[in-house]
């Protein structure tokens, strides 16, 4: 099955949210990744700012992968007189070039990448590239993790092309507070190359979150053959890379439309009303299909995904965790409750969200299997940040297409 974008936007709601009159207008996305082509007519008075940290390179884009993931968020379709739309047209772009013509970079490009980004006023930043993970956390999904917790920006990072085996989620999309994506085709099925989890190490759910990935048709840069060449301004590729700007567009448009709320909630926003899949499961498709429409309207939203790991033999304690339900609109809404998972146990079948407040249900898993009912907790709990020094590396990581 192939797709492209004049597809794939309508595909998520991307129209019906700019026919609302959102189209990302006054919001900077910023995509890490191997450049752009600066002179193709899709980003013509896109870019707002674009800085090199690959030594010797320009921000120009010799390799095709960076300027095909930015006409994806924000292109104005221009060289196909408006067929090849991107999701939020009306967003800035600030292009920060990590990874070199050859489609890779060193971990200290993409950290110094990601630190001007969430600093220089992105409130989204794209990221189509990774590296293996070796567990839940490192210095790359750390700093995603500080960053995100000290401005408020949300990372949106691809899950990984390593599918169809589970605990393929790469680095830094392990990061607790990015929002993982993978890759599904222009039926919603997942792709077979999209990386699944759980996470390495800790059993935690990855990804939140998939988008069309499959044969995406976008901007081609000039002299470069990456992908499937279409003509001298387009090229069709395919990969979690694909699905992620997607993503990160529908993020744009919610931050529009929503301007007050953090990047945490926008990322719980587009988990929640996302279409889930029958067929897949979490560890495949996180909360499903991103849904623009319905992230834009809906106006309540919860804990996107609640992780509570590996029980070995012999733990007996029941673990409980909250969902945090919050309601942004102006009236209280009543949610009712359930679960299809026999070894869980609610708090409450019923919670009332107050206007412009939040509500919690408490979550038990007794690993003894004996029936028991959560205990309820009054308040929710902070979430921490881990931090360690961010000692230069020379592992390398590379774009996410297939």
């Amino acid at each position: 099955m192939k797709v492209s974008l004049d597809q794939s936007v309508p595909q998520i709601g991307a129209p019906e949210v700019w026919k609302a009159g959102y189209d990302g207008t006054g919001v900077k996305v910023a995509v890490l990744d191997t450049g752009v082509d600066t002179g193709h007519p899709d980003l013509a008075g896109k870019i707002a700012d674009a800085q090199s940290f690959v030594p010797d390179e320009t921000v120009q884009d010799g390799n095709g992968h960076g300027t095909h993931v930015a006409d994806t968020i924000v292109g104005s379709g221009a060289a196909s007189d408006g067929k090849y739309k991107g999701v939020a047209p009306g967003a800035q772009l600030l292009v920060g070039k990590v990874l070199d013509d050859t489609g890779s970079g060193q971990e200290s490009w993409i950290i110094s990448g990601m630190e001007w980004a969430a600093n220089s006023g992105a409130k989204i930043v794209s990221m189509s590239l990774g590296g293996t993970a070796s567990g839940p956390s490192d210095v790359m999904s750390q700093t995603v993790d500080e960053l995100s917790a000290a401005t408020g920006t949300l990372f949106a990072i691809a899950a990984g092309n390593t599918g169809p085996s589970g605990k393929t989620i790469g680095t830094p999309g392990i990061a607790d507070s990015a929002l993982t994506v993978g890759a599904v085709d222009k039926s919603d099925n997942l792709a077979s190359f999209s990386s699944r989890g759980p996470r390495t190490g800790d059993y935690a759910v990855k990804p939140e979150i998939t988008a069309p990935g499959v044969s995406i048709t976008a901007a081609r840069a000039a002299g470069t053959s990456m992908g499937t060449p279409v003509n001298d301004y387009y090229t069709t590729a395919s990969g979690t890379s694909m699905a992620t700007p997607h993503v990160a567009g529908a993020a744009a448009l919610v931050a529009e439309a929503h301007p007050d709320w953090t990047g945490q909630q926008i990322k719980a926003d587009l988990a929640s009303t996302a279409k889930t899949m029958t067929d897949a499961t979490p560890f495949e498709q996180g909360d499903g299909r991103v849904d623009a429409v319905r992230a834009v309207e809906q106006g309540v939203f919860a804990t996107p995904t609640l992780s509570f790991g590996k029980f070995d033999d012999g733990d007996n304690d029941v673990v409980t965790k909250d969902i945090t339900y919050t309601n942004t609109t102006d009236h209280a809404v009543e949610l009712t409750v359930a679960s299809s998972l026999t070894d869980l146990a609610l708090g409450s079948g019923t919670v009332t969200v107050p206007a412009n407040g939040t509500a919690t249900v408490p979550v038990g898993v007794d690993p003894s299997g004996r029936p028991r009912a959560a205990t309820p907790v009054t308040s929710p709990r902070p979430p921490t940040v881990s931090g360690s020094p961010r000692a230069s590396a020379s592992r390398r990581h590379r774009r996410r297409t297939t």
